[in-house]
């Protein structure tokens, strides 16, 4: 998604949550000076035209498969620890540091690209772990800049289906998915990430279904 379509969903979510978009571009900053880059090849090598997408639900567990598809995984932020309790290696970790980082470590340690979101609620964990993770992709929710990307988004789990859309995936299957189970700012987010999957679904080439729902 190009940042021209991306604006207008953005400016809404600002206006729901009262984001500080200042923030979000130090965030922004902060991450393009800390980063080492990936190259967006190593990525789009490893996206096939069918994605497995998890979230981080209390439905997780039940919804994990023994043998899943030997096709690319995308793991959103705290589902990466539970994936490897079940011997399964995501390909690409989508993160805004938020969730164990010691497994995200040991993912990567076991050939997972991490993707790290900046935004202004997260500068402190970008200083404390990025060293640590990289290299990484970088991304943002406000303007993209050189070497920090925009591919749409706002929640880890919803970022992670931008991205498959971004790189011309067809089909994605969301595991671990729930909108209803929280409250307060964090079930304003879940239904913002609801809202922005039923976006690709009416208006990309991209057919998603949730598992088991």
């Amino acid at each position: 998604m190009k940042f021209k379509e991306w604006k207008p969903l953005y400016q809404e979510i600002i206006d729901y949550l009262n984001i500080n978009q200042k923030k979000d571009k130090k965030a922004r900053d902060l991450l393009q000076q800390k980063i080492t880059p990936i190259n967006l090849k190593e990525l789009k090598n490893k996206i096939n035209n069918k994605i497995l997408v998890y979230g981080n639900s209390p439905n997780l567990k039940e919804e994990i498969r023994a043998n899943e598809p030997n096709i690319t995984k995308i793991s959103a932020d705290s589902a990466t620890k539970h994936l490897l309790e079940n011997n399964i290696i995501p390909n690409i970790i989508v993160t805004d540091l938020d969730g164990d980082i010691d497994s995200i470590k040991e993912a990567k340690n076991k050939k997972a690209t991490i993707i790290v979101h900046s935004h202004g609620d997260n500068i402190q964990e970008i200083k404390n772990n990025i060293q640590a993770l990289n290299p990484v992709i970088g991304t943002t929710q406000t303007k993209p800049i050189k070497n920090i990307y925009n591919f749409g988004g706002f929640t880890d789990g919803d970022r992670s289906v931008f991205l498959a859309q971004h790189f011309g995936v067809k089909e994605v299957e969301l595991i671990g998915f729930n909108y209803e189970k929280a409250k307060g700012t964090k079930l304003k987010k879940l239904k913002i990430a609801k809202k922005l999957i039923n976006y690709l679904k009416n208006n990309k080439e991209i057919t998603i279904n949730h598992r088991h729902q």
